[in-house]
């Protein structure tokens, strides 16, 4: 249920699984402790931000370590993680255009033309989430497209921006402790 539900409170959880509030508590407490929730995601929709275009790299590399270290001062990357097979290296990136993307990307390959043997890029519209059918789950997946024209974008405000942070860091973080680590109200929040 948490699965895509894991904003909703203690008690919609406990009345949907049919178990009380105490004993939700306590589990999703013991699902963190022992590592079988790692982390509650948010995913943001980047295209109402400016965001269109999403692109994922795959690198072979000599040292993935040396990458690793040149990966994290990259501003527009999503996520980046270390792959079993030819290739070393997944990254998925988010630009407002290709141009960007062309110019770091040509950089980052200069930067790095002796760590890096190969890579290949792909582009991307649209991702699917699936349900856990691991644990019975039968539902439809939901499918959420990634290029999208907008004519309007939502500029976010500084208090916005901490807040989507907070989010990112913990999706199931309380209003009130996300009233209080940025200082607004928690009607400001909601």
């Amino acid at each position: 249920y948490i699965y895509h539900h894991y904003r909703d409170s203690i008690s919609s959880i406990a009345k949907e699984c049919n178990l009380t509030k105490d004993q939700i508590n306590y589990r999703l407490q013991k699902y963190e402790r022992e590592k079988i929730i790692l982390k509650y995601a948010t995913l943001y929709n980047y295209n109402l931000i400016g965001k269109n275009n999403f692109i994922i790299v795959w690198i072979s590399c000599k040292n993935k370590d040396i990458l690793r270290k040149e990966l994290e001062n990259m501003e527009n990357i999503l996520t980046y993680g270390d792959m079993l097979s030819k290739w070393d290296v997944f990254i998925n990136f988010v630009y407002t255009n290709m141009n960007d993307f062309k110019k770091d990307f040509n950089e980052f390959l200069l930067k790095n033309v002796d760590n890096i043997i190969d890579h290949s890029i792909f582009i991307t519209t649209s991702f699917h989430l699936f349900d856990l059918k691991t644990f019975g789950i039968k539902k439809k997946f939901q499918s959420f497209q990634m290029i999208e024209e907008r004519n309007k974008i939502i500029n976010l405000s500084k208090n916005d921006i901490k807040i989507l942070k907070l989010l990112e860091h913990d999706g199931r973080m309380k209003i009130i402790d996300i009233a209080k680590k940025t200082n607004l109200s928690s009607t400001a929040i909601i």
